[in-house]
């Protein structure tokens, strides 16, 4: 099981979100031909606590979130929803892993001309146990 699975079913099954994208919310690139609005996500870095055995206790990574539209106020809308989610999360995940907590860091918007999309761009630290 991976955190990777977890935040998707967690972004995924809340009904805020789904009737947003539905079920449009891809690794790192989305398909060609994906459906408006969609989010996208992708493993950022890792800050793992260590000792001098190793990395110890629950895992920290960085993860960003972009969330596209065809035009800005509905890109912030799906973003908006996705932070009134996700900041402060936490539990057990469908697949098993216990996301201790999500905390949201920064936000940022463009238009992306290669795709002709707006894109809401959002990080989040995420401490988990898999």
């Amino acid at each position: 099981m991976t955190i990777e699975a977890a935040l998707f079913s967690t972004v995924t099954s809340a009904a805020t979100m789904a009737a947003l994208i539905a079920a449009r919310f891809y690794p790192v690139k989305a398909p060609a031909g994906a459906g408006v609005p969609y989010g996208t996500y992708q493993h950022v870095s890792d800050r793992p606590d260590r000792s001098f055995a190793g990395p110890v206790g629950p895992q920290k990574t960085r993860f960003r979130m972009q969330w596209w539209a065809g035009d800005p106020d509905a890109a912030w809308a799906v973003a908006n929803a996705a932070r009134t989610l996700l900041d402060t999360h936490r539990g057990l995940a469908a697949n098993g892993v216990d996301i201790r907590s999500i905390a949201f860091e920064t936000a940022t918007d463009t238009f992306d001309d290669p795709v002709a999309l707006f894109r809401v761009a959002q990080d989040y630290f995420v401490t988990y146990c898999e």
